[in-house]
């Protein structure tokens, strides 16, 4: 049986870049004492809030392209729509302007 959770982490405001945070894991809910399944660790790297943008601004850039190609029947478009609005909304908050990122003219995957 798989359960899924929701992971919360807490960070301090102002962390180097490069560096890897660990969180452990808290779990919320029922626990059966009786049963250990198994156990996680997640480790957060840190990046500057540029190198984000950057990466971000290319990606969005990259799928504005492929949803500008996609027939409005696919039904992988509402999924990339929401995809663009969330990648959107993370470079406004980085400082960026997603609305001025427009689409390549052609693009060829590697």
């Amino acid at each position: 049986m798989m359960e899924m959770g929701v992971v919360r982490a807490a960070l301090p405001r102002k962390l180097p870049p490069g560096e890897r945070r660990p969180a452990p894991p808290k779990v919320i809910g029922p626990i059966s004492y009786r049963m250990i399944t198994g156990g996680f660790q997640i480790n957060i790297p840190v990046r500057a809030d540029d190198g984000v943008l950057t990466f971000d601004e290319e990606y969005l850039s990259i799928f504005k392209r492929r949803l500008s190609v996609m027939a409005l029947t696919d039904r992988w478009v509402p999924i990339l729509q929401r995809y663009l609005r969330y990648l959107s909304a993370r470079i406004d908050g980085h400082g960026g302007n997603s609305r001025s990122i427009a689409p390549p003219p052609t693009y060829r995957s590697p």
